[in-house]
């Protein structure tokens, strides 16, 4: 038997005529683990790598599922009614929301149980908003940042 270190914990362990290169412990532990410990900064590099490349797709899906969950739920699934009825036009400046991000559907009694396609109508992000926020009920930056992004 002879004595080797391990290259993960630095500690001392006993073997046998093997090519092994860590401790009990850490051998029992996993591949991914075990590189990830003695490689930190490269593995942070490939997870933003990955983040990166998939983000978009992951958008993509999150926003049409949001869509599927506000279009059944919040609407009544009357969204995608409301929308072809309005052909995608803001009923306030009657610009065209199809190709500006997510079209806003607006309750028009504000009373978001009440989903009949007579109680809705289709906005732009800029007109939902000015409805929504007046001088005492200010935007927040991130509201403020999507209108000036989406809206006029």
């Amino acid at each position: 038997m002879t004595n080797k270190i391990c290259k993960l914990c630095n500690s001392e362990f006993e073997y046998n005529n093997t090519n092994r290169k860590y401790c009990k412990e850490c051998s029992k532990i996993s591949f991914i683990k075990r590189y990830w410990m003695m490689n930190p900064e490269l593995m942070k590099e490939r997870s933003r790598i990955h983040r990166k490349n998939n983000l978009e797709k992951c958008r993509e899906c999150c926003r049409l599922s949001q869509i599927t969950v506000n279009n059944r739920e919040r609407f009544g699934g009357n969204r995608q009614h409301v929308l072809n009825r309005d052909d995608y036009n803001c009923q306030i400046c009657l610009c065209d929301v199809s190709g500006k991000g997510k079209p806003c559907v607006h309750h028009l009694d504000k009373d978001k149980t009440n989903n009949s396609i007579e109680n809705l109508q289709t906005l732009c992000l800029s007109c939902h908003a000015k409805l929504h926020y007046d001088k005492e009920h200010p935007l927040n930056n991130y509201q403020y940042k999507s209108i000036q992004k989406y809206g006029k």
